[in-house]
């Protein structure tokens, strides 16, 4: 994709995520060097060592768009050779890659993700850099593991209202001693079983034969 005048951009995010996939997929770095509600100018990383390339866009009245007015380039600083990371390479990027895998399995490993992320973009990030974004995503899309107990006992007297018969099993931890947790309960793993399934598993005992057990 070439970035060209007269481009128009739904808000200057859009453009700004536009600029940096671009940059990323060619070997090439770029920074902000104004950014406000009505304009964006970006340059070469690598302005100091005669890259001149850039873009100028500012919201127009006319249709209230972000529109690139001006553009220099091409850039006469491409790295072909870089592969490890990106300084264009935010959360946000990764994010938008992995999000996928989370939601699908929340177990997928580490690797699973940035081998994914390398195949995407061209690019390894550090493992820590994959591990913090999962850690945001997950917490975002699964909230905090105390927010998840908060909602489990709603989510079990629903499951039970609208399922009626359902057995419910609660487990806690025991402390050390081995004596219940007077003051807090600490939750150790919840178990439930739908009635059809119950009824189903008292007929099979019911109609199981004994088998006669000579010593």
């Amino acid at each position: 994709m070439e970035l060209e005048n007269g481009m128009v951009f739904e808000t200057k995010e859009v453009l700004l995520n536009v600029v940096k996939d671009v940059h990323i997929a060619n070997h090439l770095e770029m920074k902000v060097v104004r950014s406000n509600s009505e304009s964006l100018k970006v340059e070469c990383k690598r302005k100091e060592i005669g890259c001149v390339c850039m873009l100028r866009s500012r919201k127009r009245k006319s249709h209230n768009y972000f529109e690139i007015m001006e553009t220099k380039g091409p850039h006469t600083c491409l790295n072909p050779n870089m592969k490890h990371d990106h300084c264009n390479l935010k959360s946000s990027n990764i994010a938008q890659v992995i999000v996928i895998q989370i939601v699908a399995d929340p177990g997928v490993s580490d690797k699973v993700s940035e081998a994914t992320f390398v195949s995407h973009f061209g690019y390894r990030p550090s493992r820590r850099k994959i591990r913090h974004v999962r850690k945001k995503l997950e917490k975002k899309l699964f909230k905090s593991f105390e927010e998840s107990y908060e909602y489990l006992p709603f989510f079990m007297n629903a499951l039970q209202s609208f399922n009626h018969g359902t057995h419910v099993d609660w487990h806690f931890k025991e402390h050390d001693l081995g004596l219940p947790i007077a003051e807090v309960a600490r939750f150790k793993r919840v178990f439930w079983a739908f009635k059809p399934r119950i009824d189903c598993n008292a007929l099979e005992f019911l109609t199981c034969k004994l088998l006669p057990e000579y010593d």
